[in-house]
């Protein structure tokens, strides 16, 4: 009831108390539900009683307050009326409670209940402006936000985290600041913790988009746990790389900085002089031991191919780093990134920016996932392109299952 809007949760504790009401009346009738007793009764409503305690603690904290105008106080007293004016007013009523405790004990809880409920309605109309600018103004804050380049690969981390995680039902909202859509549930990790989750994706896909997400994201939602999923191109000359296997980046750069001169024959080149840009160190030393990923990606490819897979064919990730860039490159980047990088065999748009803004904030730990889709080059294609988005997302919730945790990646500094 938490994640509710704080009029919603008070009409349903109204709503709840008025069902309680009408139970007992009915068992009056002998139309009771099936099994409500007086045991029974007293639990629901001592339940009740101590939601709309909580409620009223964290949302009208002068209002459960035990004094002359709190709470506790006005059931107590509006209790004792109704029973004294039943009492003067139906014989039968007065007889029951005198003789039959068991129909006095209902009368006394029927009484309180109906004492909750006109209290609970009178505060709803008092103060639902109060609650209401109170709900607009509530800082949301998340344990993990996703961001991703395209809206099908967030469609990706959905659909993975749905269908992976027992209950778990995403729902739309909407930033208080940019007016974006996300996406937002609840899952729980390995040791039983529930961690709330946003999936976003952004408008455009580059650098200069990944920053402006970024810093909106950390200033709304206040996050301990960012990471990036989705799609990048990887080299294929040096037979490291195949389609649909992985890249958890360790660092990254951007593949462009640094300074272009003439050539001896007139043309354009570029002096690199790349800044590097990493996750945590814990991280990298967690990856390299994380292997509960592999199952369900190897199902997935078997799927996908429709046998099982040779040996050469099981799916890898790499624990590397991922050179970006501004544009999409279908012209085979990697000879030149590998001149002065022996290990950039990834390349994207994002996980650079993303990277350089992230490690501007100490007390946040992030990660980018990203799975092969092409090989940046003239034969590149879609075919593995949903596969790929899928497997990243897939890695990254068994990441998350394993190692988002209070004593590990969830504690601030």
């Amino acid at each position: 009831m938490d994640t509710l809007n704080p009029l919603v949760q008070l009409e349903q504790l109204i709503q709840n108390f008025k069902l309680l009401r009408g139970q007992i009346a009915s068992y009056f009738t002998m139309k009771g539900p099936k099994g409500f007793s007086l045991e029974s009764c007293e639990n629901q409503y001592n339940k009740l009683y101590g939601d709309a305690m909580v409620f009223l603690a964290t949302h009208l904290p002068e209002r459960a307050s035990d004094d002359a105008e709190g709470f506790v106080a006005t059931v107590q007293r509006k209790a004792a009326v109704e029973l004294h004016q039943r009492s003067n007013s139906n014989f039968t009523v007065y007889f029951a409670r005198r003789v039959i405790s068991a129909l006095a004990n209902f009368e006394k809880l029927a009484a309180q209940i109906d004492a909750c409920t006109t209290t609970l309605e009178s505060y709803k109309q008092q103060y639902s402006t109060f609650l209401e600018s109170k709900e607009a103004n509530k800082i949301q804050q998340f344990d993990i936000c996703i961001v991703c380049a395209l809206a099908e690969e967030a469609r990706a981390v959905i659909n993975e985290f749905s269908d992976r995680c027992s209950g778990t039902h995403f729902e739309q909202a909407f930033s208080k600041v940019t007016g974006y859509e996300y996406q937002h549930t609840m899952i729980n990790n390995n040791k039983g913790e529930q961690l709330t989750v946003l999936v976003i994706w952004m408008p455009f896909t580059g650098p200069v988009e990944t920053v402006n997400s970024v810093r909106s994201l950390l200033e709304e939602f206040h996050p301990r746990f960012v990471a990036m999923t989705g799609i990048c191109a990887g080299d294929k000359e040096t037979k490291q790389v195949a389609l649909g296997d992985l890249v958890a980046a360790a660092y990254a750069f951007h593949y462009e900085e640094g300074k272009v001169e003439a050539d001896e024959n007139g043309q354009d080149r570029l002096r690199p002089e790349w800044r590097t840009h990493g996750t945590a160190k814990r991280i990298v030393q967690y990856l390299n031991h994380f292997a509960t990923w592999e199952a369900p990606v190897i199902e997935m490819k078997q799927r996908k191919l429709g046998r099982e897979l040779r040996e050469e064919e099981r799916p890898k990730c790499l624990i590397a780093p991922i050179a970006s860039g501004m544009a999409v490159q279908g012209n085979n980047p990697f000879p030149r990134l590998l001149e002065h990088n022996r290990k950039a065999l990834f390349f994207d748009q994002e996980v650079a920016a993303f990277y350089q803004t992230l490690n501007e904030f100490p007390d946040v730990y992030f990660l980018a996932v990203k799975g092969v889709c092409d090989h940046g080059d003239k034969n590149k294609n879609d075919v593995y392109r949903e596969y790929a988005a899928r497997a990243s997302a897939i890695y990254l919730l068994y990441f998350i299952r394993d190692y988002i945790t209070t004593d590990l990646l969830l504690r601030r500094n």
